[in-house]
């Protein structure tokens, strides 16, 4: 089974079609991946009828928020235009349930550490976090441990 088959088939399977908000975020450190991901999860989440969207740098701002004020269950992400959403207040993340950091490790060799904090502290008390990586550096568990401390967030 493929890595985001892994995440993909249990998060589709969890996904609620009539809350009209997300119920998961996925990170990814490319709009390139963001778009495959997308695409594979709405595969993946056909018969549901899943509305997948993907919230990337250098595409519209606008046209995003007009995409996540529809119904949305999940959201495939960079983390720093998904931060500028959540800043914004363009998206309502008070559903989600779980945040998935798809190459995670990827995400933290390009610098994200910071970026994905500051996502992580919108996120409701009750989401679960997961990620899916080559390695496992000790970023990622700093990174676990800041999520669970559940007076950390914001929300």
């Amino acid at each position: 089974m493929e890595k985001r088959q892994r995440f993909g088939i249990p998060v589709v399977d969890r996904t609620s079609w009539d809350i009209r908000t997300p119920q998961t975020i996925v990170l990814t450190p490319t709009r390139e991946l963001a778009l495959q991901v997308r695409d594979e999860l709405t595969n993946i989440g056909r018969n549901k009828r899943l509305k997948v969207q993907a919230v990337y740098g250098k595409d519209s701002f606008e046209h995003q928020r007009r995409d996540l004020a529809q119904r949305t269950h999940i959201v495939v992400a960079t983390p720093g235009r998904l931060f500028d959403h959540l800043t914004q207040e363009t998206i309502n993340v008070s559903e989600v349930t779980t945040v998935v950091l798809d190459e995670a490790d990827e995400m933290l060799s390009m610098g994200f550490l910071e970026q994905i904090d500051d996502v992580l502290q919108y996120m409701p008390r009750e989401s679960k976090l997961s990620y899916y990586r080559r390695h496992s550096p000790k970023q990622l568990r700093h990174l676990r441990k800041v999520f669970e401390r559940s007076n950390h967030r914001k929300h």
